[in-house]
Formats: structure tokens, sequence, C-alpha cells
């Protein structure tokens, strides 16, 4: 999960919001070190914002398999064994598996091991 990207949405949606300090300049202050916003109240809401997003996990569907290999094993052209196939499919889950998560995870969220 990228905190840097949780911060600035929260910072977008804080200036947005009817209750967002709009007029104290304090509420930028924000230690990077610490991870701790200069006014309490923004360091509240900023706990509650990183808790919410934790509590958010997004567990991915299995993938099904790679269709090309599927069908080059049927035919006996590209094929040679079953474990190739499956080995195919196997690459083919894990590359889709691994993109899906990214895009999850720059938006924040946490994705299921």
């Amino acid at each position: 999960m990228d905190t840097n990207k949780m911060r600035e949405q929260f910072e977008a949606w804080e200036c947005d919001a009817p209750q967002g300090p709009q007029t104290d300049p304090m509420w930028l202050m924000y230690d990077a070190e610490s991870n701790a916003y200069g006014l309490e109240k923004i360091q509240d809401r900023w706990e509650v914002w990183q808790a919410s997003r934790e509590a958010v996990v997004v567990e991915l569907p299995k993938v099904v398999g790679f269709e090309g290999a599927y069908d080059s094993h049927r035919d006996h052209e590209f094929v040679p064994s079953m474990s190739d196939v499956e080995d195919a499919d196997e690459i083919f889950g894990l590359c889709r598996r691994v993109e899906a998560k990214e895009v999850i995870e720059a938006q924040g969220l946490k994705v299921a091991p």
C-alpha cells in the first residue's frame, strides 16, 4: 500500500470537506518521519483514514486459464505435454494477478495474499 498516495487522497478530501480547515495553514504541517500532522484534529482524521484503508482488503479471484494454451494442447500443435500447458497457465495467471494487485495497491488499498 502506497502511503504517499493515500496521504494525497486524504489531503484532497480534507481540502474539499466542509469540516476541512481550509483557513488554517497548520493543517499542511506534515512530518513524514513521524507520519503526523501538526493539528491534532487533522492527525486524528488521518489515523481514521488510514485505518479505514487498512480495513479494506481485496481478495483477487482465481484467474481462468489461458485459452490459447488449451486450444493448442487440444490440437497438439504447439504444446508437447500437459505440463507445458499447466506451466503457461500458471505463468499467465500470476501475471494477471500481479497486474491487478499493482492497480489496486496504487489506489491505496490492500490485496489479500
